[in-house]
């Protein structure tokens, strides 16, 4: 995906502010003009977070962190105000901001563009609350001001090639899904090691990042291991420079996953993304609008976006994979020796995105990319989602996978009929495959002269 100039800016600029540099200090008011945009902004600023409180009662899912003053939470919750009564007074928001001279101080444009692009966020998901019916890209640039790239079928064919090569297993009798999950498992934390390796991961993860910026004094997470979650890891924001990073153990956790996650939720990731918005904005410049984290906003690709791009920060180049072979493998019971095999099947996926991610023009496939080695079951990879947390694409494009690769003839096997493969496939619906997607698909092939088969026609 990309974003737009000043969200990004933006965050670039609470970057600078954290790593060591000087607060710049406010113009000075010769007209008036800069204290007047001040003073107005901070009245609506607080006009904004209560409306993504008031729209967390109609979605559980909506407000993901939010530390400023309780009785605004109290308050929504007692007043449970309708969808048409908070657009009503987002557009009146959004129309008061639209008012405003623009800005001439940098900080303050920015401050005005974030605030009328949130709005406008909220606005779009007040409406689909309210049943209104958006494409995917329709539906990512009103929530997130960006639209995803597409990718081709070649594509696709290239990376299960690539995984084809990479693993052991080739000429035997095993499916390509098979010989992953075969191969996976020697790369899998005992449970009884998670927590050893995990802390010495966010330790190394937090001297490599206060080498980059200055953190805010007192700030600190602690590490929860839960069960029963749809995702693999999260990190819960709790203000004053505080967060609960939780971990699902339900999921085998591969090594790999150690530094994912304590970069993605931890340093340089969300926990220090959010510690630095408070400080350098809640508290430093008194914008209270960054007291409240509304999931479904631009706000939230930016910090997912830094989140990612944070572990490349952290672990620049080969340093990653040396790190994980010299201490994780070991503390793990792991095989070090095998660490660049681990790292190049698993770069396959990653490296199909960065390909992606800078041809905008294509649409919105390269969330698909990412998502179509994700199972039902949570037992696939990137990210280990399950269930409808995977993208509906991915999951399309997991059961073409799976049908396309088992009706194309191996160096090692030959091609399956479509309905041999469809009863293969039948033991893994609802764990590699989502049963609704593999349903259609069966019934597809079991109409028979309905299917045209390219190498056929």
């Amino acid at each position: 995906m990309r974003t737009r100039g000043p969200l990004s800016l933006l965050f670039a600029t609470v970057l600078l502010l954290g790593s060591g540099c000087a607060t710049p200090a406010a113009p000075a008011p010769e007209s008036g003009t800069f204290v007047d945009s001040l003073a107005r902004m901070n009245a609506i600023a607080p006009a904004y977070v209560k409306l993504v409180l008031a729209v967390g009662q109609h979605d559980k899912d909506y407000v993901d962190a939010f530390y400023g003053p309780r009785e605004w939470k109290t308050e929504a919750e007692a007043s449970k105000k309708p969808l048409a009564a908070i657009a009503s007074e987002a557009d009146a928001l959004i129309a008061r901001l639209q008012a405003l001279p623009e800005p001439a101080d940098e900080m303050q444009r920015l401050r005005k563009s974030y605030l009328t692009r949130q709005l406008k966020s909220l606005t779009a998901r007040v409406a689909m609350l309210g049943g209104k019916k958006l494409s995917f890209d329709e539906e990512s640039r009103a929530l997130y001001d960006a639209v995803a790239p597409v990718n081709t079928e070649e594509h696709f064919r290239a990376v299960r090639d690539e995984l084809d090569r990479a693993l052991p297993g080739a000429g035997g009798a095993a499916s390509l899904v098979e010989r992953y999950e075969a191969w996976r498992k020697d790369f899998t934390i005992p449970t009884e090691k998670v927590d050893a390796v995990f802390r010495t991961a966010i330790g190394e993860c937090r001297d490599r990042t206060i080498q980059h910026m200055t953190l805010p004094p007192g700030e600190r997470f602690t590490v929860e291991y839960v069960t029963q979650k749809s995702w693999g890891g999260y990190n819960w924001y709790q203000g004053s420079y505080r967060s609960v990073i939780q971990v699902n153990t339900d999921f085998p956790i591969t090594i790999d996953r150690a530094i994912d996650l304590a970069c993605h939720e931890g340093y340089p990731g969300h926990h220090v993304y959010n510690a630095l918005l408070e400080k350098n904005l809640v508290r430093d410049h008194g914008w209270g609008e960054y007291t409240v984290y509304p999931l479904f906003s631009p706000q939230s690709l930016i910090a997912e976006g830094s989140a990612n791009f944070g572990i490349e920060m952290a672990f620049p180049g080969s340093e990653r994979v040396e790190y994980e072979r010299a201490k994780l493998y070991p503390l793990a019971g792991l095989d070090p020796a095998r660490a660049e095999e681990f790292d190049h099947v698993r770069g396959h996926v990653r490296i199909g995105v960065d390909i992606l991610n800078p041809l905008r023009h294509l649409g919105q496939a390269v969330l698909y990319v990412q998502d179509h080695h994700e199972h039902w079951d949570g037992g696939g990879y990137p990210r280990g989602l399950t269930g409808e947390n995977i993208s509906l694409g991915g999951r399309i494009l997991c059961a073409a996978d799976a049908f396309d690769a088992l009706t194309s003839a191996r160096s090692y096997r030959g091609a399956l009929t479509p309905e041999a493969t469809i009863d293969y496939l039948t033991a893994h619906s609802g764990s590699l495959v989502d049963p609704t997607v593999f349903d259609v698909l069966a019934t597809v092939v079991r109409r028979g002269r309905a299917l045209v088969f390219i190498d056929d026609a």
